[in-house]
């Protein structure tokens, strides 16, 4: 717990994919009270090192330094990749391609045979 007098430093990370800029990763690094804060390139690697050990990530990845005040929770996120920015993006409006139904892959299946 941080005192009113303390310090606080803190470094923000998204690790992206640099074709789509779907965000995989949001890494902080925080120092308090005057303690020495990890350099961006070294912050950089942690990032995309923990963004790499937690899932299987193909692909060419990106790191972007962003601001933690400009973060909101509860909002998702996606990389500009022009601009190297984050952006909030609405989920509702991204679509996903459906899953065909059980029922839908026999009756393809039967008509192929």
């Amino acid at each position: 717990m941080t005192g009113k007098d303390e310090e606080v430093a803190e470094n923000t990370f998204a690790v992206c994919d640099a074709k789509t800029g779907v965000v995989h990763h949001i890494h902080s690094v925080v120092s308090l009270d005057g303690a020495k804060l990890a350099t961006d390139s070294d912050a950089a690697a942690e990032a995309l090192e923990f963004a790499t050990a937690t899932g299987d990530l193909r692909g060419q990845l990106r790191v972007v330094r962003v601001s933690a005040d400009s973060l909101k929770r509860g909002t998702s996120y996606k990389l500009n990749v022009k601009a190297g920015t984050l952006e909030p993006i609405d989920l509702k409006s991204v679509r996903r391609p459906r899953e065909r139904s059980a029922k839908k892959r026999s009756a393809k299946n039967r008509r192929a045979r």
